[in-house]
């Protein structure tokens, strides 16, 4: 599975910054500035690479933060499991009723609930969880794909919306004419032929 790309950049400049700071290069620059015999420059020198560690620490305290933040945004806590586990199958329950209780189709509709019940329990979210299993990917993207495709679904096609503007152009232009006595008799005239 590829990585957002948000991820791959923090890594990426986890990669620059560590580079950047290895206690050798560090050294480095402090002997080069020890090495010039004036102690201004020195000195000037030393609070430079003292001010850019401490922004590469922020930047590096930045980038564990969204790193970490990306990570629990991924994955349930046992609150969240507890209230799908709660929540969800008594739902599903009652959607199954309401679909057809009774009869033929309550039989049916056992084995799909049951099924339903095994892979939302708390053992099974925390399984997946551990595994690997992106909640939010897997069942919150479609989901949200779904609700947008129904919405779009409901709204009037660039088509339909040109078609509604011709039509309404045609009512105004009519209205037009029944205020003109000339323009109308012609019109009638030509309604006639």
């Amino acid at each position: 599975m590829p990585l957002d790309p948000s991820i791959t950049d923090l890594i990426v400049r986890l990669g620059e910054l560590t580079a950047i700071n290895t206690s050798a290069s560090i050294a480095t620059r402090i002997k080069a500035s020890r090495a010039a015999a004036k102690t201004d420059e020195t000195i000037n020198e030393l609070q430079d690479i003292v001010q850019e560690l401490i922004n590469d620490r922020a930047e590096l305290q930045s980038i564990a933060t969204a790193l970490r933040d990306h990570l629990v945004a991924e994955s349930l806590d046992g609150a969240d499991i507890r209230y799908i586990t709660e929540k969800l199958i008594p739902t599903l329950e009652q959607l199954i009723d309401r679909r057809g209780g009774g009869g033929e189709g309550e039989e049916v509709a056992v084995e799909p609930m049951e099924v339903a019940k095994q892979l939302v329990s708390t053992e099974m979210l925390t399984i997946l969880q551990l595994v690997g299993f992106n909640y939010k990917r897997a069942i919150g993207e479609p989901l949200t794909r779904v609700v947008e495709a129904l919405i779009t679904s409901q709204l009037p096609s660039p088509e339909q919306l040109r078609l509604q503007t011709v039509a309404l152009e045609h009512q105004t232009e009519l209205l037009r004419i029944a205020q003109n006595p000339k323009a109308l008799a012609n019109y009638q005239k030509l309604q006639q032929q």
